[in-house]
């Protein structure tokens, strides 16, 4: 993907619609690009994680592991969707097991350090990043609502 293609990309997600030129530009030159086979693991569960991944292409499974023992699917993401967030602006291990599922998968990884960065200089992305995670809260509580 070239520079001007990861610009594109980077603009056409809603999340990043309040950056300007200048935010665009400097998330395509700390990002970079990066191909999974179909049924490899992005990030595990527990384990130390500090990128954000944005989905480019291809479809990723999140699992988390029952008090039980088994491993369940909590979610789907596809283009456009972001996993890792927490783990990139917290420093936390990860809370889910990401998995590249049907087809190889292409995204846009991105250091911590970086988006942490962009949000300290930027209250609009800030802004926009609380709305997406509510909006993934609140769709995450209704399906365990619709489960009931």
């Amino acid at each position: 993907m070239s520079f001007a293609e990861r610009i594109g990309f980077i603009k056409e997600l809603s999340l990043f619609a309040g950056l300007g030129a200048e935010d665009f530009e400097s998330l395509a030159k700390c990002s970079r690009r990066e191909i999974y086979d179909a049924n490899t693991d992005i990030l595990w569960e527990g384990e130390p994680a500090e990128d954000w991944y944005i989905i480019e292409d291809g479809f990723v499974e999140l699992s988390k592991k029952s008090i039980l023992g088994w491993l369940g699917t909590v979610g789907v993401l596809g283009k456009g969707s972001f996993v890792g967030v927490d783990n990139a602006l917290l420093g936390k291990v990860s809370a889910v097991t990401a998995e590249a599922i049907l087809n190889d998968l292409s995204v846009l990884k991105l250091k911590g350090e970086d988006i942490r960065k962009l949000l300290a200089k930027n209250p609009e992305f800030s802004l926009s990043l609380i709305d997406e995670l509510s909006r993934k809260l609140n769709d995450a509580m209704k399906m365990f609502v619709d489960m009931g």
